[in-house]
């Protein structure tokens, strides 16, 4: 099944949010989409990677490591699009505004973990701020 094959209907939407089942869901342009939590590996990896970055960047003051974080790009209704990298990277000096509950443009570095075979690309990131990212494939 591809990836836009797993996307719910709004109407769907709403009792995977009372349940608190939409913890990582995404809003692509008002389309609501879910995957299943990723597998041991690839959080182990995210995770691994995050405290990489935390060392470097965090510990030094230069910015703030994310394992996970919503990012938009608007400020308000931002629900309504957005996504959750695996590990975002913010420098002190970056352009993106911390909103509390997201980031409003993209961020200075992000990392998506795919699983080998699972190259459906996603939409244009272009719109919330251009990053550098690094993908990284695993074969799960």
């Amino acid at each position: 099944m591809s990836f836009f094959e797993r996307v719910m209907s709004t109407a769907d939407s709403g009792s995977r949010k009372a349940t608190g089942a939409d913890r990582f869901d995404e809003v692509w342009n008002g389309v609501y989409v879910m995957d299943p939590m990723p597998n041991n590996e690839h959080q182990t990896l995210a995770t691994e990677l995050g405290i990489i970055f935390g060392a470097l960047i965090d510990w030094n003051g230069l910015g703030w490591t994310f394992v996970g974080a919503n990012v938009s790009d608007r400020e308000r209704d931002w629900t309504e699009n957005y996504r959750i990298p695996d590990v975002l990277v913010f420098l002190a000096e970056t352009k993106a505004k911390d909103c509390g509950t997201h980031w409003c443009g993209g961020p200075d570095f992000a990392v998506e973990i795919i699983g080998t075979g699972d190259h459906t690309p996603h939409p244009d990131q272009a719109t919330i701020g251009k990053c550098r990212r690094l993908t990284r494939c695993l074969n799960y």
